[in-house]
């Protein structure tokens, strides 16, 4: 509630009505009010949503406060990370909880709600989207760094902090960073479109090893945690972080069926890096006494980020030296192996298909532009792959955009939402992006 300093009326404040209000009355005052929640399984390949909220279907009140706690649940719900254990006890709130409860606070308070498109949340098996109508109102360079606060919508800012769901010091984007790099996913990415004004945060989670954990594995293996897979690597980081690791856990983290976890964990009992404990489907699985052996003490010890670990350069040692000439060869090797890649590269993209006139028509629609719209951009890089199979150097080029760029705004979001299909060209030994699979 607030008070006119002019007409001295009191009444129910603009953030209120956001709040606590109803949507049918909301609408009044917005009429571009909407809030939409869309989650999709890997299963809905089609492109249709799984579970959806929205705050026009008349069950609830469609206010934002209703909104956060609906969404808040299933956004974290079934996060596929190990969890940590502090005194035995699994700490069930982590810090990629937190940062998605930052992001999605974060999208409700600095939308515009005048704007158009409303606020849309969208979950998929590997990442978070959060659109919100408006612009950044510090730039996202800024926005990355922290420090600097400056909410749309003030009010609103106040009520949720008073509820513990806001910060203004400006934290709220790196500490969602933060929480990523922990978990060595891709850095979050923000993107602003125009016409109409729009907010993009997109929040890649492909990758599942937290830095901790990867150490302690890498100091006791050695060169064997080198040739393991990443499925492999992922069950023993499981089993450190949680003491131990079972099927049905695997089955959440990794989307695989039963046997054929049943025959990767049977793996790592042969090579001797886990234990099982109980039978049939009841069966856990801990680390073997082959990384106790390695430290030199429990492995209870060496749960979180505080592992001590025997250093490999000690000095005096002559293992040690070697150990470093050895990795000094290596290093020279795979520059060099860059370099020939890269000249390789380079001679392909001349006869890419950058003089096929077919393709630079269809470029011409968003290379001559200074800004365009992310899918205006998809849509061009997905007809110029309908021609045909294009590197990521040639797409670049054609759209007159940086390489590195290209790829992470728009091929790997293509190739995720299975738009795009990657595929590697043996002839040209390039990999290359087509629309046809297989």
């Amino acid at each position: 509630m607030g008070r006119n300093r002019q007409s001295k009326v009191e009444g129910l404040t603009a953030a209120g009505l956001l709040m606590f209000g109803k949507e049918r009355m909301i609408l009044d005052e917005f009429p571009q009010y909407f809030l939409d929640y869309r989650e999709y399984s890997r299963k809905e390949i089609s492109g249709r949503w799984s579970h959806r909220i929205v705050s026009n279907d008349g069950t609830w009140a469609g206010n934002i406060y209703e909104f956060f706690f609906k969404v808040i649940n299933r956004l974290t719900e079934g996060v596929n990370i190990p969890f940590h254990t502090i005194d035995l006890l699994r700490q069930q709130d982590t810090n990629i909880h937190i940062a998605l409860r930052e992001a999605l606070a974060n999208t409700l308070l600095h939308a515009d709600f005048y704007g158009d498109r409303g606020i849309v949340i969208e979950k998929y098996p590997t990442r978070f989207q959060f659109h919100n109508p408006g612009n950044m109102r510090v730039s996202i360079s800024q926005a990355m760094k922290g420090g600097v606060s400056d909410p749309r919508n003030s009010n609103l800012f106040k009520m949720f902090t008073l509820i513990g769901l806001g910060e203004r010091a400006g934290s709220g984007i790196p500490a969602i960073v933060q929480a990523w790099n922990e978990q060595h996913w891709r850095i979050p990415e923000i993107n602003e479109e125009v016409q109409p004004d729009r907010t993009i945060l997109t929040m890649l989670s492909v990758s599942l090893l937290p830095e901790e954990s990867v150490n302690f594995l890498g100091k006791c293996l050695g060169e064997r945690f080198e040739r393991l897979e990443k499925e492999e690597i992922l069950a023993l980081v499981t089993a450190h972080q949680e003491k131990f690791v079972t099927n049905r856990r695997l089955q959440v983290l990794l989307d695989q069926n039963s046997q054929i976890l049943n025959r990767l964990l049977s793996h790592l009992v042969e090579e001797g890096l886990l234990v099982p404990q109980g039978k049939n489907r009841w069966t856990s699985y801990g680390l073997s006494d082959l990384f106790k052996e390695a430290i030199g003490v429990g492995i209870e010890q060496h749960n979180g980020p505080n592992i001590q670990l025997p250093t490999a350069d000690a000095p005096h040692s002559a293992e040690s030296v070697q150990h470093k000439e050895e990795e000094n060869q290596h290093s020279e090797r795979t520059v060099q192996r860059k370099r020939d890649e890269t000249q390789h590269n380079e001679g392909l993209v001349q006869h890419s298909g950058l003089e096929d006139p077919t393709l630079q028509t269809i470029a011409k629609r968003v290379n001559v532009k200074k800004r365009t719209t992310s899918s205006e951009m998809m849509e061009v890089i997905l007809e110029l792959c309908t021609v045909r199979a294009l590197d990521k150097g040639t797409i670049a080029a054609l759209i007159h955009r940086k390489e590195a760029s290209t790829y992470n705004h728009y091929l790997m979001k293509l190739v995720q939402e299975q738009k795009l299909f990657k595929t590697y060209d043996k002839e040209n030994r390039i990999w290359v992006y087509t629309t046809k699979q297989g």
